[in-house]
């Protein structure tokens, strides 16, 4: 009998498939995260406002932008997220779905009335700066940037959902949580209030908002900084 193959870095698991397993199997905190999400996006995204989602993945927040207004557009670096995402929207021709670096977005300046950055900036270890200042380019002198994260009291809540999907961790420095580099997008942070509003200073950007969900996660608003 042949012995099972251990799978390379090229065929293991990335990002989008154990958060994918995550979405369709919640712990209730993930699940109360979500239902928030949800309706802080339908509560702030104003009808017919042009929309651009950092991070996409397989499209779960652009389907609440796209109840709200049509005019949606989505960016992953992720070959795989972008591929289910325009599967989720294909037919639909005002969604636009690319592959793309958040530190190198591919619009020109003050594009977008909103920007949502959902659920990623943990994802994005010495870049986290380099992708709001994206945000703030394109977005329009008078939009805004929907974001949420993990709080500060997130911990034992990520490590359960971790254990639970099977990623598989390198190590842990603090509360930051380094998976193998075959996962992809390999570092993991969660974040205090006071660490959002500087990274939003060192962006050129303000916190106007800001919204605890449980011990999970946040919700925030961030504007440009005036003057």
């Amino acid at each position: 009998m042949n012995e099972p193959q251990m799978p390379t870095r090229e065929s293991a698991p990335k990002n989008i498939h154990y958060w994918e397993e995550v979405l369709n199997a919640p712990t209730p905190e993930y699940r109360a995260f979500f239902e928030a999400e949800h309706a802080f996006l339908l509560e702030r995204i104003r009808p017919n406002s042009k929309v651009l989602d950092i991070g996409c993945g397989e499209g779960r927040n652009m389907r609440s932008i796209f109840s709200v207004t049509k005019d949606v557009h989505g960016i992953d670096n992720d070959e795989t997220a972008v591929e289910h995402a325009k599967e989720n929207f294909r037919g639909i021709e005002s969604v636009t779905i690319v592959q793309a670096n958040a530190t190198e977005l591919p619009f020109e300046d003050k594009t977008f009335d909103t920007v949502t950055h959902l659920m990623a900036l943990s994802n994005f270890a010495v870049h986290k700066v380099d992708s709001l200042k994206e945000c703030a380019r394109v977005l329009k002198d008078d939009g805004f940037i929907i974001l949420s994260s993990f709080s500060d009291t997130a911990f034992d809540q990520r490590m359960k959902i971790y254990t639970q999907v099977g990623v598989p961790i390198k190590r842990i420095e603090g509360t930051t949580v380094i998976f193998d580099e075959s996962v992809g997008a390999h570092t993991s942070e969660q974040f205090s209030q006071e660490q959002i509003e500087q990274l939003a200073e060192e962006s050129g950007l303000t916190v106007v908002e800001y919204n605890r969900v449980g011990e999970l996660c946040f919700l925030a608003i961030l504007k440009k900084r005036q003057g």
